[in-house]
């Protein structure tokens, strides 16, 4: 419960300043709010609620994020295993498990011509839960929780003019990412525990009219050890969390705004 209603303060004031900017109806207002999550119930009830948000609002507002996150975790003095949680189950921790929301907002050229491209902003909050195992007999299962918020900025190309049925659209953005919660063995405060530091993140879409408009695949690759401390569970430890997966909202044929 605190953690969705962490989701929602995150994410209302973007809304509203997005809302409002809409009304403006500015071509050039370059806008998106991502959603994410790597259970695949919780990414099929994203899409259908922001199916009919985009619907109402006659706009492609949402982009839906299937993320899968795999956690790169060593250490020089104990062999440790990495357990993920199903992306099929129905726990709650199964369920949230990845689960992230944030915005990008920017500038959109909006030419006529075959090329198109926009810079933007972005914000972005996200939970990532994992489980881990030392090596040896009777170990037990420890489970970790991190949460994180990160700021940055993007430029992506847009191939196809803007009244062609499909483009082809890539996308770069750097972020810079901060811990703010964790729970585990490493340790108690998430500042002495994990590190802050920057990840790149890359996306290629299809976007226009079509019916495959907003599908794509993605990758955010860090550039940092997350772990700071690992305390007396894994001193030494290393850790790099890599995500990636395939982007795609459902679309209502009453949406006339093209995916760009």
């Amino acid at each position: 419960m605190a953690t969705m209603m962490r989701i929602k303060q995150f994410l209302l004031l973007p809304m509203l300043m997005l809302v409002a900017s809409l009304q403006a109806g500015a071509q050039h207002f370059y806008y998106r709010l991502d959603l994410s999550s790597s259970n695949i119930y919780t990414f099929a009830l994203s899409n259908l609620a922001t199916a009919g948000l985009n619907r109402a609002a006659n706009r492609m507002l949402f982009d839906n994020y299937y993320s899968y996150t795999v956690h790169d975790l060593s250490s020089p003095t104990s062999d440790v295993t990495v357990k993920y949680y199903s992306p099929i189950g129905i726990t709650a921790r199964d369920v949230l498990n990845d689960v992230g929301g944030g915005l990008r907002l920017g500038y959109n050229s909006f030419n006529p011509g075959s090329v198109n491209w926009a810079v933007f902003g972005t914000a972005h909050y996200k939970l990532n839960q994992f489980k881990t195992q030392l090596t040896g007999v009777d170990e037990p299962v420890w489970r970790h929780r991190m949460q994180h918020v990160s700021f940055g900025g993007g430029v992506l190309l847009s191939f196809g003019s803007i009244e062609s049925p499909s483009r082809v659209i890539f996308e770069a953005g750097v972020r810079y990412n901060i811990p703010i919660n964790y729970v585990g063995p490493f340790g108690v405060k998430a500042s002495d525990v994990l590190n802050s530091g920057v990840s790149t993140h890359y996306a290629i879409k299809f976007g226009g009219f079509s019916k495959l408009q907003g599908l794509g695949v993605w990758a955010d690759i860090p550039h940092y050890n997350v772990l700071k401390n690992g305390g007396d569970y894994l001193p030494g430890g290393k850790l790099k969390s890599y995500s990636f997966g395939i982007v795609y909202t459902i679309t209502p044929t009453r949406v006339k705004d093209a995916y760009r």
